[in-house]
C-alpha cells in the first residue's frame, strides 16, 4: 500500500466512523498488509527454491553423481550407471535423490511457516483452525489435497528414512512401502508452481474473510468498500464484497 493510499484510507474512516471504530478497522487492514507482505516474502523464497535446486542442484547432482560412478573402479557401480542410463525410469533411491528431494521439504516448510504466521494473527496454533477462521479446509479442493500431498512426501523424507509414507501411495499407486522414493517419482516443477497457488489462495481467503467480519456489522461503508477494493485488488481474484455470505461460500473454499 502506497503512503498517498494509507493516508486517504485513514482520513475517510475517521470521517465515517468514531474513534473506536476507526481504529479497529484500521488495526485490521494493517494486519492483512502485515500478512500479505509475508505471503509475498514466502512467494519469493519458493522462487529462490526453484532456482537454486530445479534450474542448477538437480543437474549438477545427476552430473556428478554419473561422474564419480563413470571413474570407479567397482563393476558393480558401473553395472549400476549402466543400467540407471539405459533405463532412467527404473533407477533406485540413490544419493542423488537424498540432496533433491530436500526441495520438497524446503518448500513444505514455507508452507507450513506461512500458515503458522496467519494462525499467529488470530490466535490459534494448528493447521485445522483454520476452519475456525472461515477457511473450508475440508472440502476436497484440489489446493487443499496438494498441500497435503505435500505433507506427506516431506514426511516420508524427514521421518520415515526416504520410505513413502502408506498414506502416499493414494496419491502415487505406483510406489511400495518398502522402496524408498526417488525424485523421478515426482513432478518438482508442477509442485513448485501449487505451492505458490497455495500461498496466493490462502493469503486471499483470509484477506476475504477478514474483511467480511470487519465490514459486516457497519453502516454506510459503500465508500469504504470502494477503497478497500483498490487497496487489495491484485489478492482479490474475485468480489468479495456480495449480499450475503452464501455468494462466496458457492467457490466452496469459505466455509458457512
Amino acid at each position: 500500500m502506497k503512503k498517498k493510499d494509507e493516508n486517504e484510507f485513514i482520513e475517510l474512516i475517521n470521517q465515517k466512523y468514531d474513534k473506536k471504530v476507526a481504529e479497529s478497522i484500521s488495526k485490521n487492514i494493517e494486519d492483512l498488509f502485515c500478512l500479505n507482505i509475508h505471503a509475498n516474502s514466502i512467494i519469493s523464497d519458493i522462487e529462490l527454491f526453484k532456482e537454486i535446486y530445479i534450474e542448477k542442484i538437480f543437474n549438477i547432482a545427476e552430473f556428478k553423481y554419473n561422474e564419480k560412478l563413470k571413474n570407479s573402479k567397482l563393476f558393480s557401480k558401473l553395472e549400476i550407471l549402466k543400467a540407471e542410463i539405459e533405463h532412467p525410469e527404473n533407477r533406485k533411491h540413490n544419493l542423488i535423490d537424498e540432496i533433491s528431494l530436500l526441495f520438497y521439504v524446503g518448500i513444505y516448510h514455507k508452507i507450513e511457516n506461512y500458515e503458522i504466521e496467519i494462525l499467529q494473527q488470530f490466535n490459534n496454533t494448528n493447521f485445522k483452525d483454520l476452519y475456525k477462521l472461515g477457511i473450508d479446509i475440508h472440502q476436497n479442493k484440489k489446493i487443499f489435497i496438494t498441500r497435503n500431498r505435500l505433507r506427506l512426501i516431506t514426511n516420508s523424507i524427514k521421518h520415515n528414512r526416504f520410505y513413502p509414507k502408506k498414506e502416499l501411495l493414494e496419491y502415487y499407486p505406483y510406489l511400495n512401502v518398502n522402496t524408498k522414493i526417488t525424485l523421478n517419482d515426482f513432478n518438482p516443477e508442477m509442485d513448485y508452481r501449487l505451492a505458490k497457488s497455495y500461498i496466493l489462495l490462502l493469503n486471499s481467503l483470509i484477506i476475504k474473510r477478514s474483511l467480511i467480519i470487519t465490514l459486516n456489522n457497519l453502516q454506510n461503508k459503500e465508500n469504504l468498500i470502494l477503497k478497500i477494493e483498490e487497496l487489495f485488488s491484485e489478492e482479490l481474484e474475485f468480489d468479495i464484497f456480495m449480499e450475503n455470505e452464501a455468494d462466496f461460500i458457492k467457490f466452496g473454499y469459505l466455509k458457512k
